[in-house]
C-alpha cells in the first residue's frame, strides 16, 4: 500500500500507512522501527494539516516510547495527542478517553498514583457515555491496580469486582 500511495503521491495515504506500520512495529516489540515510521507519518500529516492524523500519531508515539521504556517522552506525546484531540472537532470521545487512559498507565508506571487515578477516572467518565463495556472494565481494572500498589486493598477489590462484572456481562453477550 505504501508504494502505491507514494506512486500516486497520496500524502494522506502515505501518512496513514506509515502510522499503521508504526503501530504494528510497536505491538511487535520493535519500538525503534515504530518510532521511525510514526515520525514519517507525523511529518506527512503535518504537511497536509490533518489534525486527526496528527493526534492519532502522537498517541501511537506515546505508546511506542512507553514500550521503549522512555516514560517521559511517552507522557509528552500522549499530552500532545490529548491537546490535539481536545481542540479538534473531528475527534470522537473514545480517542480522548483512550489517551487519558494511556496517560494514566504512564503515570502509574512512574509511580505517580494520584495523577494516574485521576486520568483513569476521567477516561472512565468518557467511556460511560458510550457502550464499550470492555473499555469500562479496563478502566476499573487500571484503577484497581493502582489501589493495590498503594496497598488500598479494599478499594482495589471493589474496582476489580466491577471490572470482572463488566467482563462477565460482555462475555455473556457473545
Amino acid at each position: 500500500a505504501l508504494v502505491i500511495y507514494e506512486n500516486i503521491n497520496n500524502i494522506e495515504g502515505i501518512a496513514r500507512t506509515n502510522m499503521d506500520i508504526g503501530f504494528a512495529f510497536s505491538r511487535t516489540n520493535q519500538p525503534e522501527k515504530a518510532i521511525e515510521h510514526l515520525n514519517l507519518a507525523l511529518e506527512k500529516f503535518n504537511s497536509i494539516d490533518n489534525k486527526k492524523g496528527i493526534g492519532q500519531t502522537y498517541s501511537y508515539l506515546g505508546l511506542a516510547y512507553k514500550d521503549f521504556g522512555d516514560l517521559n517522552k511517552s507522557e509528552h506525546y500522549h499530552r500532545k495527542a490529548l491537546e490535539s484531540f481536545l481542540f479538534n472537532n473531528d475527534i470522537n470521545q473514545e480517542d480522548i478517553a483512550a489517551t487519558k487512559s494511556n496517560l494514566g498507565v504512564v503515570k502509574r508506571l512512574k509511580n505517580e498514583y494520584d495523577e494516574a487515578i485521576q486520568y483513569h477516572k476521567e477516561a472512565l467518565e468518557y467511556f460511560k457515555k458510550g457502550s464499550d463495556l470492555r473499555a469500562l472494565s479496563r478502566e476499573y481494572s487500571n484503577i484497581g491496580v493502582i489501589h493495590r500498589r498503594q496497598k488500598n486493598y479494599d478499594e482495589a477489590i471493589i474496582m476489580h469486582e466491577k471490572s470482572l462484572e463488566l467482563e462477565e456481562e460482555t462475555f455473556n453477550e457473545k
